[in-house]
């Protein structure tokens, strides 16, 4: 059965030895995206299982969206563990509320729609948590992937449930409006700074880490960041930009990368800002004859290039990711630091290579290009620029030479250093 989890012989001591920590203290693993904290978790759960003996009911994995939910569960076969080992936190969380409250889940209305009020519900189960005795606990392990999206209430109710919890995290990964802090997750686990398991990136290679990097503000973090790579880069492919004339010649431009990345059998994301735009870019590809995935009918094992929102491709990996619509209309319910944050989110989850396209009709580019577009960015970022246009020409017969006259000619006062 194919399947991205890797053997267990396959991990690096780094994570090998995460994997079979002792469970007589709940644990933290950070780790950069690329790190294996997936892998790590998936194996470490199979690791518990049989090295003490629990029931599988006794077990789960949580996961923050459905769409983890659903990546982790293809590989659990691999494992041996049902897929009813997998869940997201407030699925749950909603199903322990219909089982010990036994009122209807709470509610609240948004854009006219109502939906579960996830907050009420966390509260109402960790108060019910609160109660319960050691012997009580339902679960031996738990173990939680992409931590930095739950909040400190959901930390509570995991020890309280649960004898040991181990937690993947990244908090430069994060992306929701509740944030927690690293000290409240490791009080709420009862934790000192020096019990957290670090580990190095190994998935992105070194021109894809330098492009994200270029996102990240901090410029310890960003440091850190790249201090943190392990991967290796045996040909040099830069990371491409495209700026567009206009939506018609990059939606033509993204056919031409999708079918030249899919020839060569290459696993491919193509992320997008919001989850409504996945439809629309679906059916338009389908005009193109270019068959891809959606959630909920993603298949991992496939080549199909496969269209995601970018908070729901957080702890997703794949050979290339191409970002295409990357403008102000786009990102504009985000501040200019979380816009950042996606964009480094969203290039990070490729190991091979990135594709970023946007439009400038003569207003300008999205401001946090204008990074990319600095001439500090020309060692670690192809960018082209569609050339006017000429009488008989098209996209395909612009050259090279067309391009390159028009590369690197946006004045910029960005103090980032060349990373």
């Amino acid at each position: 059965m194919t399947s991205w989890l890797v053997p267990c012989s396959w991990l690096s001591p780094e994570q090998a030895r995460a994997v079979e920590l002792s469970p007589e203290r709940h644990r933290v693993i950070a780790g950069t995206p690329g790190s294996g904290k997936t892998q790590v978790l998936l194996h470490r759960a199979a690791w518990l299982r049989a090295n003490y003996r629990v029931r599988t009911d006794g077990l789960r994995v949580f996961t923050f969206t459905n769409l983890l939910k659903s990546y982790i569960a293809s590989a659990l076969p691999v494992l041996g563990l049902p897929p009813s080992c997998v869940s997201t936190f407030d699925r749950w969380c909603c199903d322990t509320y219909r089982r010990v409250v036994r009122r209807p889940l709470p509610a609240v209305v948004e854009d006219g729609e109502a939906r579960p009020d996830f907050r009420a519900i966390r509260l109402s189960v960790l108060r019910w948590a609160r109660g319960l005795e050691r012997r009580e606990k339902l679960f031996h392990f738990v173990m939680v992937d992409e931590g930095q999206d739950l909040d400190a209430d959901s930390f509570e109710i995991l020890q309280l449930v649960a004898h040991h919890v181990t937690v993947g995290i990244d908090f430069r990964q994060q992306i929701y409006d509740r944030v927690v802090r690293e000290d409240e997750v490791l009080a709420r686990l009862g934790l000192a700074r020096g019990e957290v398991a670090f580990l190095p990136s190994f998935r992105c290679c070194p021109w894809v880490a330098r492009v994200a990097g270029r996102f990240l503000d901090d410029p310890f973090e960003r440091a850190a960041w790249l201090a943190e790579l392990r991967a290796e880069q045996s040909e040099k492919e830069l990371p491409l930009l495209f700026v567009a004339r206009s939506a018609e010649e990059e939606r033509e431009r993204l056919v031409e990368i999708l079918r030249a990345r899919t020839l060569r059998h290459e696993q491919v994301f193509v992320l997008l800002p919001r989850r409504r735009q996945v439809g629309a870019w679906a059916e338009f590809l389908a005009t193109r004859r270019i068959e891809v995935e959606v959630y909920p009918d993603l298949d991992f094992a496939s080549v199909r290039p496969k269209l995601i929102a970018y908070h729901s491709a957080k702890g997703l990996s794949a050979d290339v990711v191409l970002m295409p619509g990357l403008t102000a209309a786009a990102f504009d319910k985000f501040n200019a630091a979380l816009q950042c944050r996606l964009l480094y989110v969203g290039i990070t989850r490729a190991r091979r290579w990135a594709y970023l396209s946007t439009i400038d009709s003569g207003a300008g580019v999205f401001p946090p290009l204008e990074r990319l577009l600095h001439p500090a960015a020309a060692e670690i970022c192809t960018v082209q620029r569609s050339a006017p246009a000429r009488a008989g020409s098209t996209l395909a017969e612009i050259t090279d030479a067309d391009l390159e006259r028009d590369l690197f000619d946006f004045s910029s006062t960005d103090p980032l250093s060349l990373l």
